[in-house]
């Protein structure tokens, strides 16, 4: 259908031009065929005849002049035929090139323009994010506490607080150790030493979040903590953290000059921390020295003798401040010199088995820090791994030794733990409960499945009843040392 409506035309136009050369055929019998076509397609028409001569005679009629003058449109087809030829072909080009001008026009109104902010994704075009974990339910413990404060009792891990019982129970048992035979515990000390424990490891909780706020919105586990899901800014966290080590000094103010020395140069520790996970494989020693510093400090709050072996806190916190300001390196030397200090008056004055007691208490609790800590960090393998973040866990691990690893600190966890009993001279009662809580962590490193996160989780929060265990041995000691 097509090809007989591109013909018409074109037969039109040649019956046209076969009326016309056939006309002028007759009146120029000399013409050639592309003369005649040009004649016909002249605008003006048909040449006029040529003029007459001077003499004008009648034509004579030749033979075959009408036979070529019929067969003159004849010889026209070819010439035709090309011209047709020709005129389609350069019309299919020019339709061609001006398709070719319409689509580039369509395409340069198409290409966007490098000056043109780009509009914003659709929903269907944005990558899929999953959607941040939703903050867990408050414990009772925090439940009738308002809603904006409740990220900021997260912070200070509130709700967890076996921490806090961790940090805790060095400073409780160095006190219940230096009590009287047949007496308890000093309540106030005890009550002190629990406050400033709430409030120190929540300090150093805030300020380990304030560093790995980034770290932490990587792991699993600490994806949902209130910095990392936006729940808690990093402005009231600094002020938070401010908040909590300013009733801290006001803890340590009530304490003796010994005991505020050495409170004093846990700082450097408190503040190193949470930067040892970078540096070393080994943080969970450097948190076995900061979390038990409490055996020390027990000690020499525990110590009558010693009251005024160093200034008192706020003084001696502004002094370093002041050394700090002069010198950067300076202030961690006066904090050290300060607590070598109260040290030495604590070692004349007190009871010359009191604090090798309190040392081996200290290291005892290290080993055990190790044990418990390296458990925990079990639960984020794959996350620490990726990230960067160092830890025994990972070094023992990838040595295929964490089960042995754990027996050894066990067993030193153990053997310091006695041998505290015996430089304080302590009785039978004191060793029970030395042995329960040795056979308690015996047991978590026996039965503890090292990768099941939940299992690591469940072992680490019953370490509470391990230093309880502790606790109780040296408190029923010291009431049954009166009547031996």
């Amino acid at each position: 259908m097509s090809t007989s409506r591109r013909a018409a035309p074109l037969l039109a136009r040649f019956a046209r031009r076969f009326e016309a050369t056939e006309w002028l055929a007759s009146a120029s019998p000399s013409a050639s065929p592309s003369m005649l076509v040009a004649w016909t397609e002249r605008k003006d028409g048909p040449p006029p005849p040529p003029p007459p001569t001077s003499r004008a005679l009648p034509a004579t009629p030749r033979a075959g002049d009408a036979g070529a003058r019929s067969l003159a449109p004849l010889l026209l087809l070819p010439e035709l035929a090309r011209r047709a030829l020709s005129t389609s072909s350069a019309a299919r080009q020019q339709q061609q090139q001006q398709q070719q001008q319409q689509q580039q026009r369509q395409g340069d109104d198409q290409a966007p323009d490098p000056h043109e902010r780009p509009p914003p994704p659709t929903e269907a075009e944005r990558p899929h994010r999953p959607p941040p974990p939703p903050p867990p339910a408050p414990p009772p413990l925090l439940r009738p506490l308002p809603a904006s404060l409740l990220p900021y009792a997260e912070l200070a891990r509130l709700d967890k607080p076996v921490g806090s019982w961790l940090l805790a129970w060095p400073g409780l048992w160095s006190i219940a150790l230096a009590s009287p035979a047949g007496c308890l515990p000093d309540p106030r000390l005890s009550l002190l030493f629990a406050c400033g424990a709430v409030l120190l490891r929540g300090a150093g909780c805030t300020a380990n979040d304030l560093l790995d706020r980034r770290v932490d919105a990587l792991v699993a586990r600490t994806r949902s903590r209130p910095l990392p899901s936006g729940r808690a800014a990093v402005p009231g966290a600094l002020a938070f953290l401010a908040l909590q080590l300013s009733l801290g000094l006001v803890v340590l103010a009530q304490l003796n000059a010994a005991a505020q020395a050495l409170g004093v140069a846990s700082l450097a520790l408190v503040a190193a921390y949470p930067l040892m996970k970078r540096v070393t494989w080994w943080p969970q020693a450097f948190l076995g020295l900061t979390i038990n510093w409490g055996a020390l400090m027990g000690c020499a709050a525990a110590s009558s003798a010693a009251s005024a072996a160093a200034p008192p806190a706020i003084s001696l916190t502004i002094e370093a401040l002041g050394a700090a300001v002069r010198d950067p390196l300076a202030c961690g030397s006066v904090a050290g010199e300060r607590a070598a200090a109260a040290l030495s008056a604590l070692a004349a004055s007190a009871d010359p088995s009191l604090l090798p007691a309190a040392a081996a208490l200290y290291g005892s609790g290290v080993a055990w820090t190790l044990v418990y800590d390296t458990i925990y960090a079990h639960q984020d393998l794959r996350d620490d791994a990726r990230v960067g973040v160092k830890s025994t866990a990972r070094l023992f691990a990838d040595k295929g030794v964490s089960k042995p690893a754990l027996a050894a600190f066990a067993a030193v966890q153990a053997g310091l733990l006695a041998a505290a009993g015996a430089l304080a001279g302590a009785g039978p009662a004191y060793y029970a409960g030395a042995a329960a809580a040795s056979a308690h962590v015996s047991w978590q490193v026996a039965s503890v499945d090292l990768t099941d996160g939940p299992d690591c989780a469940r072992k680490f929060a019953a370490n509470k009843w391990t230093g309880a265990l502790v606790w109780v041995g040296i408190v029923a000691d010291r009431l049954l040392a009166l009547g031996g």
